[in-house]
């Protein structure tokens, strides 16, 4: 372990370029006293298309190599005073974790997209271990941790770039109350002098023809809840956009009311191509917080996993996830056990308690007319 501190509005394919390949015309004399040069060999211009770079977290495709790490930054999701955030909608993967008091909070990874603001920031837990495991080695910004937490947090597979090692890229914001004042951005981050670990591997197989599988289905959204009296979540396909556009509202913290559009502070709707949600266990750390709430800690190495809903394309596949190392990203799976392929463009990952609410919303075509 190194204990050091490189556009979601919704992002289309990019141009491919063409590279030329230059040709050289070769002259050759006939005699030492100056030739016709009709016998020359003339090589003609020929040209090869370039293989497309393609952001390993996307599977969109980009202008230049990205070489920089990955970033993944805690962000509160408080329904009454975290919102709106800053910079959701620029992250490549987005990852709902369960924390104390039925809240839930986001582990936001930024790759291949800048973000000029992000927050507000929040502390660690020791469910991001196993979230960011996967992403290489990735620089992991947070505002601090309970002793237990921060130990754990700085021996696992993560860079610290958090507020306690490096408070020069962090800001505190003075219209906001603490603790939901703490911000970042990716420029800050990535300037750090540690910021020059690799970049990552991709998470899922992307896929133009994705979902791939038979055991799709058109649906028009879900809706679920994290835990009793916990955040009450949908994802309803948005044509417009592209993607899967988020509302939120009720659980703790925020009181009874009804899902409202979740918008950053640009007033951009949540809505990424892709939403993944793995019904995972949560196990109590012993560890309770001021209020004292216990703190759990989702189990997501799991060979034999556990079930998944994979939204991708206006369409819905019932299937399985696994994951059988820490190093190893889940992989997805349809009910044959195939591998299930996600459109390219940013993905929203929910780590649902197994004995959570959840409703799939199906789309009028399905259901039909009621007979009537």
């Amino acid at each position: 372990m190194r204990h050091r501190v490189p556009t979601t509005s919704p992002r289309g394919p990019r141009t491919r370029t063409i590279g030329w390949v230059a040709a050289v015309a070769v002259l050759v004399a006939a005699s030492c006293s100056g030739g016709d040069d009709s016998d020359a060999d003339v090589v003609s211009p020929t040209t090869t298309e370039a293989i497309p770079v393609v952001a390993p977290l996307t599977g969109l495709e980009v202008d230049t190599a990205l070489e920089r790490p990955a970033l993944v930054v805690k962000i509160d999701n408080n329904d009454g005073r975290a919102r709106p955030q800053a910079g959701l909608a620029e992250a490549d993967i987005v990852f709902e974790e369960l924390v104390e008091g039925s809240i839930t909070r986001f582990a936001a990874v930024y790759h291949s997209t800048d973000a000029a603001a992000i927050g507000p920031v929040r502390s660690g837990r020791s469910t991001d271990i196993e979230i960011v495991a996967s992403f290489n080695d990735p620089l992991f910004a947070f505002s601090g941790a309970n002793d237990t937490f921060l130990a754990m947090i700085r021996s696992g597979p993560l860079v610290d770039a958090g507020v306690g090692v490096a408070p020069e890229a962090y800001e505190r914001r003075p219209e906001r109350r603490a603790p939901e004042d703490l911000f970042t951005s990716t420029g800050l981050l990535w300037a750090l002098p540690v910021a020059d670990g690799p970049p990552p591997e991709p998470q899922f197989a992307y896929s133009a023809d994705a979902p791939g599988t038979s055991d799709a289905r058109p649906i028009e959204g879900i809706s679920v809840r994290f835990g009793s009296g916990g955040v009450l979540v949908t994802h309803e396909w948005d044509e417009e956009r592209a993607g899967w556009a988020r509302r939120q509202g009720g659980g703790a913290g925020g009181g009874a009311s009804e899902p409202t559009p979740h918008v950053d502070e640009e007033d951009l709707v949540v809505a990424p191509q892709n939403v993944v949600v793995l019904f995972v266990d949560y196990e109590d750390t012993g560890i309770r917080d001021s209020a004292g709430a216990l703190v759990p800690e989702a189990r997501l190495v799991d060979a034999a996993g556990g079930a998944a809903w994979i939204l991708t394309a206006e369409q819905l596949v019932e299937g399985r996830w696994s994951r059988s190392d820490l190093d190893q990203p889940a992989a997805l799976t349809d009910v044959a056990g195939d591998p299930v392929s996600l459109r390219p463009g940013t993905t929203w990952v929910l780590l649902l308690p197994t004995d959570a609410e959840a409703t799939i919303v199906e789309s009028a075509a399905a259901v039909g007319d009621g007979g009537e």
